[in-house]
Order: C-alpha cells, then structure tokens, then sequence
C-alpha cells in the first residue's frame, strides 16, 4: 500500500483576537464524556474517552440502525415466543404479536422496549448472539473500533461494552440518517398493535427533550452495572453537537452542563459548500497543475470565542491524483486542523473536469506516417545542422 499523501494547502483566518485564551474547565458528574460537533465530528472536550464501560440501553443505537439497514419501514415485526422472557422495560409484547418495522423503532427509541430489541434480533439474525455480530460490525464500519456488543438491548453482560468515543461515532453516523433522526427527537407517538391494543402510547424516556426546545436526541440508558447514561444532542447557534455521558450519577445534569459550556465557548465562523470549492489539488499529467475541489457535506467551521483563529486545510490521499479527472470524481479528503491542533477530515470531490496532456510520443503515434517521416527527417536535419556548427567552431 503506497502511504497516503498529505500536503498542506492552505492557511485561512477565522478571527482576529489577540490570543488564545485557556477554555474553562469543564467539570461532570460521568466517569466518562466526550462532546463532539455532530457533522465534522471534530472533538470540543473528552474525559476518559477510550475507558471501556457498560453503555446500557444506549446500546438501541446500534440495534436501531442495524434493523434500519436491514427491513423496511413497512415491513411487519413479529414477535417471537419468548418475548415475555426479556427483562427491564418493554413494551409487554406477547407470542405472535405484530407491529409495523416503524412503530418497533419507535418502541426501541422512545419505551427502550427490550423485548422489540430481542423481536429485531430474532427476526433479522436468528438470535442476539447472532444479531450483535452484526451490531459489531456496523460498529466497526463507524470506527468504532473498542465495542463489544453481545446483546440487542443493553441489560448488563460482562464483556458488553463501548467507549464515550465509540457511542459519539456511533451516534453521529446515526444522526444521518433522517429515520433515526426524526425518531429520536420524538416525545410521544401512538403506534398500532396486534395485541395489546390498550397500550399504544409511547413517551419518550429522554425527558430533556421537553426541558430545552434546542434538544432533538438521542438516548438514555440505565442498569446498576452502568449508571445513569445519555448520548444527547441540541442544535443552538448555526451548529448542533453530539454529548455522551456514561456513568453518572445525573445524565441529564451533565449534558446541560456540556451544552452550556460547548455554546460560551465556541461560535459558528462559517459553513462550508458543496456547491463552493475550498482548496485545489495537484494534479499531475494535465492541461493544469491543479483542479478545484469542493465538500462534499456542508460542515460548520467553528471558532473560540474571542480567540484568534487560523485553520490549515490539507490535502489526503491513498494515491497522486493524475489527470483526466472527471467533475464529482472522488479526490480523497480535506483535513482541517486550527490553532487549538483541533483535527477532522471532509471528503472531497473535484468541482471541475481535467483533459490529460498529451505527450510527444503520443502525439507522433497520433500523426499520419507521412507526416511522422517529414517530422523525423525535419528532426534530424537540425540535429546535423548543429552537429556541423559545433565542428566549424572547432576548426
């Protein structure tokens, strides 16, 4: 494998303050914490990030976007027989029980009904053991690399574990996808049953979606093993971010506090464009040296409050860029790193074509033979013109 390219491309201010001051400190109740800004993923402040812990329900994340990327919303989720086996809180599902792929998200979001986690599992993979394979690697293709799911639900097993890093790459990736999204900022939904047809109502158990109107997500989580858990989010400001609180012993307490502390300390500078370019990149074998490249996503550019501000912009690849490029073709990434060291990356595409440049060679294999034999004959009386002016300036 050829070592990526990274090659430094720009420099842009973002303020003008005379220096940059210290951030406050930051203090929470959660042995574990991370915040994160929700499109670049661009870490703002962490504590014990890569410390293995139980997540509890926040687990449902995983298996929410598991059962999304495997059934459709139409589809119908039938509940096996040893449902009513499942502890904790449910939404009392009974054998045969059916219930449209949508409402049981709903119930996995809202209720954080484990029995419709093990119905997912069962139905998608045949078993938990056999569905959390496929929760660990869904894990894995987020870059959440130190998980360990064995469970659709999140009740407490040994070696059930993730990071306050993990769940915040986890929760980001699933705040793409607007199902997920429309969900988890939800506070109430009335689904439709089978069975059960009394117990319809679902009220959402993340509470602090009715106590700031900035919140839109995502999930709490509680067992004695793992404490009281959150994976927040609240757009404020032009630009929403990601909390994880894991362990403590007020979640909710803690993600106010992340909140205000991300919000007084760091401001929205601008957005970047797909449809505007933000750096060129070499290009080698073509009519120009570069070409332009845009984002592919709009990604917010934030700065600390009355801090100076610089960003670099760089340029990564596995491999050269090398000319013909097609407009939209994939360029590798942008990675932008400011002052504070601060690093994410933005893939990137080109906003424009380039035409390969055509070579001697491939310029005289272009040309008819006639022409090819006046071009050689030309090439070689010149070369004995100046064959014979160096020897007269011998003699």
């Amino acid at each position: 494998m050829t070592r990526p390219a990274l090659i430094l491309l720009g420099l842009a201010l973002m303020g003008h303050a005379t220096a940059n001051p210290q951030l406050p400190k930051l203090a929470i109740e959660g042995e574990a914490g991370m915040i994160i800004e929700a499109i670049s993923g661009r870490v703002l402040w962490q504590k014990n990030p890569h410390k293995r812990m139980h997540p509890a329900s926040t687990t449902k994340i995983v298996t929410a976007m598991v059962a999304l990327e495997s059934l459709e919303l139409d589809d119908t989720l039938v509940s096996p027989a040893d449902a009513k086996a499942v502890g904790g809180s449910t939404l009392h599902l009974k054998k045969g029980e059916k219930l449209s792929v949508e409402d049981a998200l709903y119930a996995t979001m809202l209720r954080s009904a484990n029995d419709v986690c093990h119905a997912f599992a069962v139905q998608i993979a045949g078993s938990d053991a056999a569905f959390a394979k496929q929760m660990n690697l869904w894990a894995a293709e987020q870059g959440a690399l130190n998980s360990n799911f064995c469970n659709p639900h999140g009740l407490s097993e040994k070696e059930h574990l993730t990071t306050a890093s993990d769940l915040a790459l986890m929760a980001q990736a699933a705040m793409e996808n607007e199902v997920f999204a429309a969900i988890v900022r939800t506070p109430k939904r009335t689904i439709a049953r089978s069975m059960n047809e009394k117990d319809t109502v679902l009220l959402s158990r993340n509470e602090y979606l009715n106590l700031d109107p900035t919140a839109d997500g995502i999930k709490t989580g509680y067992t004695e093993a793992a404490g009281r858990c959150f994976v927040g989010s609240a757009t404020r400001n032009g630009f929403r971010v990601i909390t994880v609180v894991l362990k403590s012993k007020d979640a909710f307490a803690d993600h106010r506090a992340m909140l205000d502390w991300t919000y007084q300390n760091y401001r929205l500078e601008r957005t970047t464009s797909p449809t505007v370019a933000l750096l060129d990149v070499p290009v080698a074998q073509g009519e120009q040296r570069s070409v332009r490249a845009r984002p592919t996503v709009a990604v917010p550019l934030l700065a600390r409050t009355g801090a100076e501000q610089s960003v670099e912009i760089l340029w990564r690849s596995d491999i050269p860029v090398t000319a013909p490029v097609t407009a939209g073709q994939p360029l590798g990434e942008a990675i932008v790193r400011d002052s504070d060291y601060t690093v994410f990356r933005v893939p990137i595409v080109a906003a424009e074509g380039v035409t390969k440049k055509e070579s001697v060679l491939r310029d005289l294999a272009n040309r008819p033979a006639g022409a090819n034999l006046s071009f050689l004959l030309g090439g070689l009386m010149l070369l004995g013109a100046v064959a014979f002016r160096r020897k007269s300036r011998r003699i």
